[in-house]
């Protein structure tokens, strides 16, 4: 059998969870040099035994596998205790320079305010011109430049990547009403990672739905007028990783206790009147709902673009609107002490009068998601 054909064989044992065939399959494939397989493999190993995966990791690394040692960053960065070291931000340098587009869009991001911030976006418009133009990004490196570039400045740009990542632990509110919980911050996410999730994610827009009480299924409502895409599982990678991370941190509750989030776009005169974000209601179908980790006690809104018109996050109960610009999150509860639904969480999302307005939310429930339990079984110190 061929590379190919075992991973498949290995995807069907997975759908008649079997895992341990599956593995076996994932094995011999990953033995022929299957990309996929390596990574699928190396977090099977991951959730066993984390020092075997990285070993596996590198070794395929060794063999030629590309995209195993960004895998072994990722891992390590989201689904560990330990911090980042110098070491690490190295073996996401030697998959960018082999032309890896994630792992050089994540020193991109991480060393824009560097001085030599265009090298590796000069690497990246080698490898896909197209990309670079459309994340808006000026190249302002050229090649003889980058010829330029000396192991010590690439050291040095490697350490003011780990100094920004290491920024995470030290953002602070702008705004707070503590009557709501209510925290804004700004500039939290680059502009950079917002437009490629823009870009990521647009060609998957769906209009939204709301919940209708009686039948329990989804519903076109014009009291929610967005275009919409669940951030399942498989669309995550460093960049929804991080946001998932910024926002435990914002909030001081584990990523675990997360839904999975939500991309909206809304257009001109498109909007979402005034609502609870809470589960309002009583009966089977809201107790359904419910044991998907019980209340939904937050919600956090990632605000990925600027230049519109209208589009207000409103407080109506609060007096209060927030005009976000990219790279804002807002935070906010929905239960008061008690648990119950909270008044003045009240809120809406203006109707845009000009432009379009792109947000990420995020609703964290009282107890471990679905989506919690698939992307975060454990954490590993």
């Amino acid at each position: 059998m061929t590379s190919e054909e075992y991973f498949q064989q290995a995807m069907q044992y997975y759908s008649a969870q079997n895992t341990n065939a599956a593995v076996e399959a994932l094995r011999s494939s990953a033995a022929l040099g299957h990309p996929m397989a390596t990574l699928y493999l190396a977090e099977q190993y991951f959730r066993q035994d984390p020092k075997q995966a990285f070993q596996f990791l590198l070794q395929q690394w060794d063999k030629g596998v590309v995209g195993t040692l960004h895998r072994l960053v990722t891992l390590r960065a989201f689904f560990t205790e330990q911090p980042l070291e110098l070491d690490d931000l190295k073996l996401l340098h030697q998959e960018a320079v082999k032309g890896h587009a994630e792992s050089l869009l994540i020193l991109m991001n991480l060393t824009l305010e560097h001085a030599d911030h265009a090298y590796y976006a000069f690497l990246l418009q080698q490898q896909a011109p197209a990309l670079l133009e459309d994340l808006d990004f000026s190249v302002l490196m050229t090649a003889d430049q980058a010829n330029e570039i000396t192991q010590a400045r690439i050291d040095d740009l490697l350490s003011f990547a780990l100094r920004t990542w290491t920024q995470h632990a030290d953002i602070k509110p702008c705004l707070t009403i503590t009557t709501c919980g209510i925290a804004y911050y700004r500039q939290v996410i680059s502009p950079l990672a917002c437009n490629y999730y823009k870009l990521r994610l647009a060609p998957h827009l769906k209009p939204s739905m709301v919940h209708d009480p009686v039948t329990g299924e989804g519903i076109q409502n014009d009291v929610r007028t967005s275009d919409i895409v669940h951030v399942t599982p498989e669309h995550l990678d460093w960049f929804a990783l991080e946001i998932d991370l910024i926002i435990e941190k914002l909030t001081g509750v584990s990523r675990a206790r997360g839904e999975s989030m939500n991309l909206l776009r809304y257009k001109n005169g498109q909007q979402y009147k005034p609502h609870y974000d809470a589960i309002v209601g009583q009966g089977l179908q809201f107790d359904t709902i419910l044991q998907n980790g019980g209340q939904r006690i937050k919600t956090a809104i990632t605000y990925l673009s600027d230049g519109y018109q209208g589009g207000e996050t409103q407080f109506p109960k609060l007096g209060t609107k927030i005009k976000a610009s990219i790279g804002d999150v807002l935070v906010f509860n929905n239960l008061d002490e008690n648990g119950n639904v909270l008044r003045d969480s009240y809120h809406a999302g203006l109707p845009v009068t000009e432009g379009t307005k792109w947000i990420l939310t995020k609703w964290i429930r009282e107890s471990t998601t679905h989506y919690g339990n698939v992307v975060y079984p454990t954490k590993v110190n």
